[in-house]
């Protein structure tokens, strides 16, 4: 492989969410090794588009949010934990008594880790 005896360095770590689209992210949060993402401090970055004919490409138009530095610890293990699913839209409607999900699958679809690395 072309990376044989060289070391990757992750730079940067971003989270990114595939909603279903009227979704809204208001009040989600997901804690990421104790550090809550979807507050003021780590909020989400909306990429959507400022004008239909000026859109904002940033990962594809959906929102996310720059990992702190533990995230850039990789490989490794983390814990990731959906702390706030409601009041937003992106729990279940009307789950049943047995249903103890966080997030409907049909409203949040994707969540994404994407890594930038470098060879040194």
């Amino acid at each position: 492989m072309f990376v044989r005896g060289r070391a990757l360095t992750a730079q940067n770590a971003v989270l990114i969410l595939r909603a279903a689209p009227g979704a809204s992210l208001t009040g989600f949060t997901l804690t990421v090794d104790g550090t809550v993402l979807g507050t003021a401090s780590h909020a989400f970055t909306s990429a959507s588009p400022s004008s239909a004919s000026n859109p904002n490409p940033t990962y594809g138009g959906l929102p996310y949010v720059v990992l702190p530095a533990f995230a850039l610890t990789l490989p490794g293990t983390h814990t990731f934990v959906v702390s706030a699913s409601a009041p937003t839209n992106l729990a279940p409607t009307s789950p049943g008594p047995a249903d103890v999900s966080a997030i409907d699958p049909a409203k949040l679809h994707d969540v994404f880790l994407y890594v930038e690395y470098t060879l040194s």
